[in-house]
Formats: structure tokens, C-alpha cells, sequence
């Protein structure tokens, strides 16, 4: 498991990564690999008795890898309903992973 600390926010859960990125590509891969793997995500969107798992996860590539860059990613999850994300590249490796839709909170 990376290192990474679940920090609860107004706008939905963020989440605290770090890793070695070399390109923007990695942190594209990296942060797909996140959402599908990271357990504290899955608790943190669930519950501790049921965490959710998402079945597929996709970002797009950030334009660069200078701190505050942002890029989206979205998910389906086990239920088929669609997440999405938004990723803030942070300093020294480091990027925040935020809850921008929790379809449970949608209307239809």
C-alpha cells in the first residue's frame, strides 16, 4: 500500500499520496491504480463492514507535473455508477485525491 493519509473535506474525501513520477504518465497510471487498490479509499467511501470497489478506473493525463496541476479521473464502481475524481498534483511527489461526484448525492 502507498503511503497516503485520508483527510476528510467539505467537498468529499481527499486523499494524500506519494510516489517516485517521472513523467505525467505516471501519475495518470498511478492515481487509476489508486482508486482501485487503496483500501483506506474504499473504507472512506463505504464502510468499514462493506468498503466499496470500484471495477474500473481512468485519468487523463495531466499537462505537466508542476505543483497544482489538476486532472480528472472517474470510476465505475461494483453497483455501476460513475465516480469522478479530481487530482491536484501536490510538492515532492505528492498528490491530493478528491471526491468531485459521489453519485449516491445525485439526483436524477
Amino acid at each position: 500500500m502507498r503511503p497516503g493519509r485520508i483527510v476528510t473535506a467539505a467537498a468529499g474525501t481527499a486523499i494524500v499520496l506519494g510516489g517516485c513520477f517521472t513523467t505525467s504518465s505516471d501519475y495518470q497510471h498511478d492515481a487509476e491504480d489508486f482508486i482501485l487498490t487503496n483500501e483506506d479509499l474504499a473504507t472512506s467511501l463505504g464502510t468499514a463492514e462493506d468498503p466499496l470497489a470500484f471495477d474500473s478506473a481512468t485519468c487523463e493525463k495531466p499537462a505537466d507535473q508542476n505543483e497544482g496541476t489538476t486532472f480528472p479521473c472517474s470510476a465505475i464502481d461494483e453497483n455501476g455508477a460513475v465516480w469522478e475524481f479530481s487530482v491536484e498534483i501536490g510538492t515532492g511527489s505528492t498528490y491530493d485525491v478528491e471526491v468531485a461526484r459521489d453519485p449516491r448525492t445525485q439526483r436524477d
